[in-house]
């Protein structure tokens, strides 16, 4: 619940046009994050099985299973309030790099 917190304060302080900017931006410095800790942890090729079998699971209306779980010990966890951090940071230095 700490990154929606963090979320929610964001907004109140940015507003609600640059809260919906720093989000794309933080959805896609996640995203390269997940990528980056996958390749590192060698689970390519696992998580691109887990990515099948989800849209396979999705296609059939049906639950995926433990295997693709986050209560999975092995599932790898991307850090959600990093992205958030490093999206504000950019957002913010953007912004003044504009007015200056």
């Amino acid at each position: 619940m700490g990154d929606l917190k963090l979320g929610i304060a964001l907004g109140a302080i940015l507003g609600p046009s640059d809260l919906i900017s720093v989000l794309i931006l933080q959805v896609i410095l996640a995203g390269i994050i997940a990528l980056v800790v996958i390749v590192r942890s060698g689970r390519f090729r696992q998580t691109i099985r887990n990515i099948g079998h989800i849209l396979g699971s999705l296609l059939a209306l049906r639950m995926p299973g433990p295997a693709v779980s986050l209560d999975n010990p092995q599932a790898s966890k991307i850090p959600f309030g990093v992205a958030m951090g490093l999206a504000t940071v950019i957002f913010c230095a953007h912004q003044l790099a504009g007015k200056i």
